[in-house]
């Protein structure tokens, strides 16, 4: 969220992202710390805010998996990968003595796998990037390929 008001969004533009879709595809209940109703009028962070409902709405629609169920052995994903430039500054401390540090292969789909109580199961998927990407996803002899569109999730039943 420092991101959002500090000037610096187009240099870390796919930090925040990375960071909250990496939290909800582990089951983490989403959550946004040091955001304000300002933010959400950000013209320059549109796209993320959308991206922080959709979040929401996804992990309320698939809580069976992502808050009640069983994280699986993960499925083997084939997809792009992406340079990502990060800012190490925290919540509380300011952007200009933070550090910038590089993931140089960071995968444009994170992944999990779950089971449900009743005994689905089920992969969650999520581009966090701004461009279409595609995957191919394998577990347990299931195969399944497709493409996210930016900044969406999906849900693929693997049974």
């Amino acid at each position: 969220p420092t991101l959002f008001r500090s000037g610096i969004v187009a240099k870390y533009s796919d930090q925040f992202a990375v960071e909250f879709a990496r939290g909800v595809v582990w089951g983490v209940q989403p959550m946004v710390h040091n955001f304000t109703m300002k933010d959400v009028a950000n013209p320059r962070i549109a796209r993320d805010v959308q991206f922080i409902k959709d979040t929401a709405k996804f992990y309320h629609d698939n809580r069976d998996f992502l808050f009640d169920g069983t994280m699986l052995s993960p499925a083997s994903l084939a997809c792009a990968t992406k340079r990502v430039e990060f800012l190490s500054a925290g919540c509380y401390r300011r952007p200009k003595d933070g550090r910038t540090h590089v993931q140089n292969a960071l995968p444009v789909v994170f992944h999990s796998e779950w089971c449900a109580k009743d005994g689905r199961k089920a992969a969650v998927l999520v581009n966090w990037t701004k461009d279409e990407q595609s995957y191919a996803l394998e577990w347990e002899g299931f195969k399944a390929s497709g493409s996210l569109a930016p900044l969406t999730w999906k849900l693929v039943n693997l049974q």
